[in-house]
């Protein structure tokens, strides 16, 4: 497990937990920045690249080692474990790239990389439908932390890009090449409609669950998308640094997604306040 402390999760009175995959990682910056200046902040990231953050499954992914998708299962019986133990937890906020796991690999320049998810200790061919299982397993595992009486956060997954290398922009800008244009254009916008398509299953999935109040949903796509199209460019820079990953700038230029977080530590300190000095 790799892991990021902002202010002191360790020997702190409480501290919010982030659990998720690799883009739990891109968006430290904008979680640093939402809460900068909040007392008593205390975060712990953790996360491992490529290992969604919902108990019970196994993997394998093509781009990993077979130890990399072993290590996932035990990861996340760790973190269990940790959030079941711990009562400092005042929140725990998922973030992944649902869609990765639900339709089994990536999508355009990364198409080629394949995962496969299944009930840990069971079989790869158990599962007949891998997009009705992860949500199922995500849906699970959304339940699991509700008993522990947390509040749970979970972030829409930011809009992919399929087409966008920025190293390939950024060679064609030193070249000036003849279809700079098109290809920037291309490579950083999509529809909405695609976007919404291959989140389809988890996005009906978690608004369910806002609905039935089992988390909160911090939303992505607004920052990117309007009804028809999006692009990764957020004042006149690109936001991301692959196809699917924000970079530390695009992070920050959504990290109010928080807000509802800040919020809730806010009011939490507010009643510790009260509860020690009293009316």
């Amino acid at each position: 497990i790799q892991y990021c402390a902002l202010g002191d999760p360790f020997d702190g009175n409480s501290y919010t937990l982030v659990w998720g995959d690799s883009h739990a990682a891109a968006f430290r910056s904008a979680y640093a920045a939402a809460f900068e200046g909040l007392p008593g902040n205390n975060t712990l990231i953790a996360w491992t690249g490529g290992c969604p953050p919902v108990l019970g499954l196994e993997k394998d992914e093509s781009v990993a080692s077979r130890a990399d998708d072993e290590s996932c299962t035990r990861r996340n019986a760790t973190v269990e474990n940790l959030i079941e133990q711990d009562e400092r937890i005042n929140a725990v906020v998922l973030i992944g790239r649902w869609s990765y796991y639900a339709n089994g690999g990536g999508t355009g320049v990364d198409s080629s990389n394949r995962v496969a998810v299944w009930p840990a200790g069971g079989s790869q061919a158990s599962v007949a439908n891998q997009g009705e299982y992860f949500v199922s397993a995500l849906e699970q595992t959304i339940t699991r932390l509700n008993e522990f009486d947390i509040p749970v956060f979970v972030v829409e997954q930011p809009p992919e890009f399929p087409s966008y290398r920025a190293r390939r922009l950024a060679i064609e800008l030193m070249n000036g090449a003849s279809q700079l244009a098109a290809d920037a254009l291309a490579a950083t916008t999509t529809t909405y409609s695609v976007v919404r398509e291959r989140q389809a299953a988890v996005i009906q999935s978690l608004e369910a669950a806002e609905h039935a109040k089992q988390i909160t949903l911090l939303r992505t796509h607004q920052h990117f998308c309007d009804q028809h199209q999006c692009s990764l460019m957020l004042d006149d820079k690109p936001g991301y640094f692959d196809n699917n990953h924000l970079s530390t700038s695009g992070s920050l230029k959504i990290s109010s997604i928080f807000m509802p977080i800040r919020q809730l530590l806010e009011s939490n300190r507010q009643a510790a306040e009260a509860s020690v000095f009293g009316p």
